[in-house]
């Protein structure tokens, strides 16, 4: 996708896997509230084509959706992407979502996002920002997830002046396993705000959220994580944890975890830390000949790589974690 467009002529993929449809290029109203959701609306309007990707069999490969902002003539602008995904029944598929954009423009990311997860199916999904530091990203996603289906969400922010995250996650059967995962650097002035809502509509159903924060400089963090658990579910099984690490005193970061229960015989908990690292910890590895500043990268390296080791994809695994080795060598 450049701009927003999807660009047949920069993408393969198996026809046997996977098929892409266009949906109707012609302009319409937005079909969600204005008030209520300005930057959806705003996506609709400058949107005309949506994009809908099939997915009726096994993955051999994850698949890598590639959202490249290039502003011609160095000229502020707007680019959106509006992609549904279909992940068909007993099917498994792992998709990665990279926001990218030329190094040295202004420029507006709204991006809306919707996947279906049906019956059995299994879905690792990797939302991967790495803009530079003049650029704002804001997304919508919205999963839904059906009987006995896996989800894991991994969310990677890795640059952007200003990132917003919209994310509702749907569990509308039994027996459904999800996992929604978030790891952040930030530095200089940089702003990560993520709203999370996670809907038990099924019994038996199980989700875990950690988010982890690394903050440099004069970083802001908010996380905002609702856990709706509806009335009449039986044996919900929810976790909610959102761990911050400050790397300056200048950093700031703000966490709501919310928890709404309507039933009595579930599971819910919910947490929320934030400090420093400590000198016992910094001294050690001084004491082993690493100075103190590789002393406190590797343990905030190691802080986020523990989100990034959670991702199943061995390609995926590596290439963020050098990513992210590669961010930390970039400060010295």
């Amino acid at each position: 996708f450049i701009n927003g467009f999807y660009v047949s002529d920069l993408s393969t993929y198996s026809n046997s896997e996977m098929s892409i449809k266009k949906q109707s290029d012609s302009k319409t109203l937005p079909s969600v509230d204005v008030i209520a959701h300005p930057l959806q609306s705003m996506n609709e309007v400058y949107n005309l084509n949506a994009i809908e990707i099939l997915i009726t069999k096994d993955l051999s490969r994850p698949l890598q959706i590639m959202n490249i902002t290039l502003p011609a003539d160095h000229m502020d602008m707007i680019s959106t992407a509006k992609v549904k995904v279909v992940l068909k029944a007993n099917t498994e598929a792992k998709v990665v979502i990279s926001h990218l954009g030329k190094n040295d423009c202004r420029y507006f990311s709204n991006n809306q996002f919707e996947c279906d997860v049906e019956k059995y199916a299994r879905l690792e999904l990797v939302n991967h920002i790495d803009h530079n530091n003049q650029s704002y990203h804001f997304d919508s996603l919205k999963i839904s997830t059906a009987t006995a289906s896996t989800l894991k969400y991994i969310e990677l922010n890795f640059g952007a002046m200003m990132i917003r995250h919209e994310l509702v996650v749907d569990l509308n059967g039994q027996h459904i396993n999800s996992e929604v995962l978030s790891a952040s650097y930030l530095k200089l002035k940089q702003h990560c705000d993520s709203q999370t809502t996670i809907n038990h509509n099924q019994s038996f159903s199980r989700s875990e959220q950690v988010y982890k924060s690394l903050l440099d400089n004069e970083a802001h963090s908010v996380f905002s994580g609702t856990v709706y658990i509806a009335a009449g579910i039986a044996k919900a099984d929810s976790s909610q944890l959102n761990q911050n690490l400050l790397l300056s005193d200048q950093a700031e970061v703000n966490s709501k975890p919310i928890l709404r229960t309507f039933s009595d015989d579930v599971k819910a908990s919910h947490g929320s830390t934030m400090g420093q690292i400590q000198e016992e910890e910094i001294f050690y590895l001084q004491s082993r000949a690493i100075s103190r500043s590789q002393a406190i990268q590797l343990l905030g390296q190691g802080f986020l790589n523990e989100i990034i080791l959670r991702i199943e994809s061995t390609e995926a695994k590596y290439f963020f974690a050098n990513e992210l080795l590669a961010k930390f060598s970039a400060v010295e």
